[in-house]
């Protein structure tokens, strides 16, 4: 089956007057149809940025998008029109995204907010459109529904704020939900609610999803797959168990290997991968990475190595392999 989503080659740019940044380069992935992927790594990675070319979320100027392709339920994106762009999202593409109180109109109440989607995407009558706002809201955990309707986000907690996000992105039933760190500024037990809500709902509409984060262990019971990205590149795309077993990228190992396990060791000590992510508009045209490793080799600084698949699903770009094998921390 052709998958629901194609990405290929993309490639985006921010150009400002501190100068050009080439924050995307050459990143290709698919998603299948009711897939889970998760996309992992720090900020600046390119992530997020990666995640919004694909409903043309992305403010144009300053970002453009200079290269590849974005195929979507087999129909090319960039080659749509500004109104099928517009019913592409929403409609087919759901988007949380990681602070409500900035993606929520703070001076229109939720139940408007909910309302306005459906009534564009669907042409439901208020009524109509009321009723599924509250069975929506109902869905998601938000207590006492029709109440909350008349709500302003200001009133409601984080958690709730970001419940109300996830049911606008369901709103109109889309094929592909794109988290965008949803959990992000919220505390532990709610993370894992949110969490367990979005797999539910996702699973019974058989929708697929990019779920976009920091924390890889998130990502282990949840995702597919997942995508390991560093300074605007894929570094590693694997089956997300094969990931957790057996990393094949020193920075997935360092990744990893910073995960602090409370349950078993309360004594465990904290690692970090050492250096600092590279500077945005820094231009190397070796692996990024490089200059944080200590496993590379001469050519790493000046020649990227390409994406290569290594085993069944999983594909890294790293000149040093096997890895995993010569590595006890990933640092």
């Amino acid at each position: 089956m052709t998958p629901l989503l194609q990405v290929e080659d993309l490639s985006v740019r921010f150009t400002t007057h501190q100068g050009v940044n080439d924050a995307v380069k050459g990143v290709s992935f698919e998603v299948g149809h009711g897939e889970v992927l998760g996309i992992v790594g720090e900020s600046a990675s390119g992530k997020s940025v990666t995640a919004m070319s694909i409903p043309d979320l992305l403010p144009t100027p300053p970002a453009e998008i200079i290269g590849g392709r974005i195929l979507f339920d087999e129909r090319d994106v960039r080659k749509m029109s500004s109104l099928e762009r517009r019913q592409l999202r929403g409609r087919e593409i759901g988007v949380v995204f990681q602070d409500p109180m900035t993606a929520l109109n703070s001076v229109r109440r939720v139940g408007v907010q909910l309302m306005e989607g459906m009534r564009y995407h669907l042409d439901l009558d208020r009524t109509e459109a009321h009723r599924r706002a509250v069975d929506l809201l109902e869905q998601v955990g938000i207590p006492s529904p029709a109440e909350r309707m008349k709500a302003y986000p200001h009133e409601l907690s984080g958690g709730m704020r970001q419940r109300v996000m996830i049911a606008s992105a369901l709103a109109c039933s889309p094929k592909l939900l794109i988290a965008d760190e949803p959990t992000t500024a919220l505390d532990v037990t709610v993370q894992a609610q949110i969490v367990d809500m979005v797999r539910s709902i996702t699973a019974d509409r058989d929708m697929s999803v990019i779920w976009i984060t920091h924390d890889l262990s998130l990502l282990s019971d949840f995702a597919d797959r997942t995508l390991v990205m560093y300074g605007g590149r894929v570094m590693e795309e694997a089956p997300t168990a094969t990931l957790f077993r057996h990393a094949e990228h020193p920075y997935t190992a360092g990744l990893l290997a910073s995960i602090v396990d409370t349950d078993t060791r309360r004594d465990q000590q904290l690692v970090s991968i050492p250096g600092t992510p590279p500077i945005h508009g820094a231009a190397l045209d070796g692996c990024p990475f490089s200059p944080r490793c200590s496993y590379g080799v001469e050519k790493c600084p000046s020649v990227h190595p390409p994406l290569e698949r290594v085993g069944d699903g999983h594909k890294v770009a790293c000149w040093v392999r096997p890895f995993a094998s010569k590595a006890p921390n990933g640092g």
